[in-house]
């Protein structure tokens, strides 16, 4: 009895160890599960914190896409200043189908802690406001502008206990697309008869070397100088058109050359592009790629015309689509000193200077005409800002819209890119430049861009004869453009087909790749970069 007694006391023991350590076992295992699920929970509501963040930069660049930029008037400089910050607060809405609700924050904004963007709410408020399902607060500061505006965006979520903050940058970009990718691109063809050029610079890497028509000794016709530059160079001589004569630069001596800024002119960007066939005549020179079209081909008429670059087709159609060019309702014509009523004509004849000054207007001035018209010896300057950008809407659909005749000009003041404004033109009709005649020789072609919705088979929308000079970035897809008798151009063109005849010298602006085009004054933000800040 004892035996099994003790046997039995034995086995009890067994098994309140086998308990205890079964017991043991599901608490550990039971707490670790506890403890994974609170780090997941963890996780989980950081990473919410840190979606309500980003989806408050997304609420900003939405705010500022809708036109709210223009309440901005002075660029950030370190010092919180309602002129150039702003405040949205807001929520994440529990619809899946619906976007972050948010609305401007004014009352109560100071700068206590002075590092120049206003305060966010204090933690324990910012975390009660939780409780509405996805709570943000937004900084849109403006670094630059009004031109190629750049915001910084500073934004801070929550998830219960949980505070992320991101930071982001936004740049405007116009609605549209890039188009000016290469110097000039013909729709259906590209054309280029005697004696014509092309060659690139970029405008954005500093004035370009240039000088102004030179006139040769033993004759009465002109050569155009571009590049005049150090002998080692990459570069070849500009030569009367008659007497093939070397050139001279009437202004620094020695001889006249051009180039492009690689300093090789095989290695030039002068690129020419069309859906269609491209074909040189008579000493044509194109410094760059001549890309044809799918299938399409680049004919060489003669031993003396040349391409640098690739003749390769391109492997897709380029589209490029019309743009869409309606006037405003409301415009500016009445605040500018001299300017026609809204939807009157200017018709400017006769020697003379008149000067539209732009510089009270703020930001984007706006101006409808019917037409414009200059001859004889008139010269308009538009004068603004630095960043201001001015768009003049002409509402005819003549292919002389816009017609300049006789050694008449029309400037930019003061001209660069980073000194003068920039002039937008939204036309359904064409420009012609006649005789000497010039539109922003001094300027950047950034700072004159023209946008035409005019269609025509046969008719130019673009059209410069004789000696016509000008600088800037020209969207006219369906209509044709045609460069005469020794006509110059800085930038780039698009249009239903490219002429270049005569003596036509054609410098492609590297600078403009990156230019976005749009017919109207709307503008997206999109991040730019985003960084988690903590």
């Amino acid at each position: 009895m004892r035996r099994k007694s003790r046997r039995r006391g034995s086995a009890l023991v067994l098994a309140l160890i086998v308990v205890v350590v079964i017991v043991s076992l599901v608490t550990a295992f039971t707490d670790g599960v506890f403890q994974e699920s609170r780090a997941t929970t963890h996780t989980i509501e950081r990473s919410q914190a840190l979606f309500t963040a980003q989806s408050g930069v997304w609420a900003a660049v939405n705010w500022l896409s809708q036109g709210n930029d223009s309440q901005f008037t002075a660029n950030w400089t370190g010092a919180a200043a309602s002129t150039s910050q702003r405040a949205l607060a807001g929520n994440i809405t529990r619809s899946t189908a619906s976007p972050p609700v948010y609305a401007a924050q004014s009352a109560g904004l100071s700068d206590a802690d002075g590092d120049g963007v206003y305060d966010f709410s204090a933690d324990p408020v910012f975390k009660v406001a939780a409780n509405r399902g996805g709570y943000f607060e937004v900084r849109i500061l403006r670094v630059t502008g009004p031109l190629d505006t750049t915001f910084r965006i500073v934004a801070r979520g929550v998830k219960d206990d949980h505070i992320r903050t991101v930071e982001a940058w936004t740049r405007r970009e116009a609605e549209g697309f890039r188009p000016f990718a290469r110097g000039a691109h013909g729709e259906s063809s590209v054309l280029m008869n005697s004696n014509v050029f092309t060659d690139s610079y970029a405008s954005k890497s500093g004035p370009r070397r240039a000088n102004p028509r030179a006139t040769s000794t033993t004759s009465s016709r002109h050569a155009v100088s571009s590049y005049y530059d150090d002998p080692t160079h990459g570069r070849f001589a500009v030569r009367d058109p008659q007497s093939n004569a070397q050139l001279t630069d009437p202004v620094y001596g020695g001889n006249l050359f051009m180039r492009s800024t690689t300093g090789n002119k095989a290695d030039a960007k002068g690129d020419v592009s069309s859906n269609g066939n491209i074909r040189l005549n008579g000493s044509a020179q194109v410094h760059g790629d001549a890309t044809p079209g799918v299938g399409k081909t680049v004919t060489l008429d003669s031993n003396n015309v040349a391409v640098s670059g690739s003749t390769t087709p391109h492997t897709q159609a380029v589209q490029n689509p019309v743009p869409t060019v309606t006037a405003p309702t409301t415009a500016d014509n009445g605040s500018v000193a001299g300017m026609p009523a809204r939807g009157s004509a200017m018709n400017l004849q006769n020697s003379g200077t008149t000067t539209y000054d732009f510089k009270s207007l703020g930001d984007n001035p706006r101006i409808v005409l019917s037409s414009i018209d200059l001859n004889s010896n008139r010269t308009v300057v538009l004068s603004g800002n630095a960043g201001q950008v001015i768009d003049i809407y002409v509402t005819s659909s003549n292919k002389e819209a816009i017609k300049l005749n006789s050694s008449c000009h029309i400037l930019i003041n003061p001209p660069g890119q980073n000194s003068g404004p920039t002039v937008r033109i939204h036309t359904q009709g064409g420009i012609v430049l006649n005789s000497g005649c010039s539109v922003n020789r001094t300027g950047d072609p950034i700072q004159l861009q023209f946008y035409s919705s005019f269609n025509h088979s046969s008719d130019p929308g673009i059209n410069f004869n004789s000696e016509a000079t000008s600088q800037g970035a020209f969207y006219a897809p369906r209509g044709h453009a045609i460069y005469n008798s020794a006509a110059e151009f800085f930038g780039a063109v698009v249009a239903r087909s490219v002429t270049m005849n005569s003596g036509v010298l054609f410098h492609y602006d590297e600078s403009l790749a990156d230019l976005s085009t749009s017919s109207s004054a709307n503008y997206l933000y999109t991040p730019r970069a985003m960084k988690v800040r903590q």
